[in-house]
C-alpha cells in the first residue's frame, strides 16, 4: 500500500455552496511516519516517498538529483529521476494537489507547513533502543546505504535536541520549585539518551533531594550495568562518589505532595 487514509476531515459540512471551498492548507508531521493532512489525514507508508518528505523538512530542500542517487542508489541516473518524477506524481494524486515545488532543487509548495514530532521514550521499557519513538522508525532502510546513514543521523540529531528540551525544562521547574515536574523532566531526559552521565547525574539528585536515595542507587546500579554490558566501562569516578555520598547521606523524607519513583528497576 502505497498511503493510508486515516481520517476524514470534514469541512463544510451541512452548509452547500454554489462555490466549491477552498483548499485547506497541507500539514506534514514527521514522526514514527509521515503524514499529510489537508482534506484527510494521511500517513505514507511508501519508504521512500516518507523520506523524501523527510529530507526536504528536515534539510529545507533537496537537490532532486542527489535525492534520486540517495532514493535509488543502484539505478542508472535517468531510471532513478523517471522513479522521483513519479514519486513527485504520486504525492500530489495523494495529497490532491502538488506537495512539491521545484525541478532541480526540491522543496514544499507555498502552502505546506511542517512539524517534527520530537521523540520520547519511557525509562522503564527495554535497555534497546526501540525505534518506537524514533523519527522515520516506521520504515526499514537497511538496503540504502547512503539513505540509511542519513536517517540515523537524523535520528541522533532529533533525540539529542529532544534530551537538551527535557533537561531544560527539568531545570525550569526545579527553578519554580516544583521538584516532582523536575524528576519527570529528567527521567524522560535519561530515557532518550541512556548513556547520557550528566543525565544519570542529575536524576540520582533530584531523586536523593526528593527523600528517595534507594531509587538513586539504583538507578546508579543500573545505569552502571548498562555502560558496562555497552562499552565494557563502569560509570564515571564522580558518579561514583556522588553514590557514595548519597548511600551515606542521613535518610531525607520525602516531600508529602511528591509521589514516590518505583518504577526505576
Amino acid at each position: 500500500m502505497w498511503a493510508r487514509t486515516v481520517s476524514r476531515i470534514m469541512t463544510g459540512a451541512g452548509h452547500p455552496t454554489s462555490a466549491a471551498p477552498d483548499p485547506l492548507p497541507l500539514h506534514v508531521a514527521i514522526g514514527h511516519s509521515v503524514q499529510v493532512r489537508a482534506q484527510s489525514l494521511i500517513t505514507l507508508e511508501d519508504r521512500r516517498a516518507a523520506a523524501l518528505i523527510a529530507i526536504i523538512a528536515i534539510d529545507g530542500s533537496a537537490w532532486a538529483h542527489r535525492a534520486a542517487a540517495m532514493l535509488w542508489p543502484d539505478a542508472h541516473p535517468m531510471r532513478a529521476q523517471l522513479g522521483l518524477d513519479a514519486l513527485h506524481t504520486e504525492l500530489a494524486a495523494v495529497c490532491g494537489r502538488p506537495l512539491l515545488a521545484g525541478v532541480e532543487l526540491l522543496a514544499f509548495a507555498h502552502d505546506v507547513s511542517t512539524q517534527i514530532c520530537m521523540p520520547a521514550r519511557d525509562l522503564d521499557g527495554p535497555d534497546d533502543q526501540s525505534t518506537a519513538a524514533l523519527i522515520l522508525g516506521a520504515y526499514r532502510y537497511d538496503d540504502l546505504a547512503e539513505l540509511g546513514a542519513w536517517v540515523r543521523a537524523a535520528q541522533s540529531r532529533a533525540l539529542r535536541v529532544a534530551r537538551m528540551r527535557s533537561t531544560d525544562l527539568s531545570y525550569e521547574a526545579e527553578r519554580t520549585g516544583d521538584l516532582a515536574a523536575a524528576i519527570a523532566h529528567a527521567q524522560q531526559a535519561l530515557a532518550l539518551d541512556r548513556h547520557c552521565e550528566d543525565c544519570v547525574q542529575r536524576l540520582m539528585q533530584l531523586l536523593a533531594r526528593a527523600g528517595q536515595p534507594a531509587v538513586a542507587l539504583t538507578l546508579y546500579a543500573r545505569s552502571d550495568a548498562l555502560m558496562r554490558r555497552h562499552y565494557g566501562t563502569p560509570l564515571s569516578a564522580d558518579l561514583r562518589t556522588l553514590a557514595d555520598d548519597i548511600a551515606r547521606a542521613p535518610a531525607a523524607s520525602p516531600l508529602s505532595t511528591l509521589p514516590r519513583v518505583s518504577q526505576i528497576q
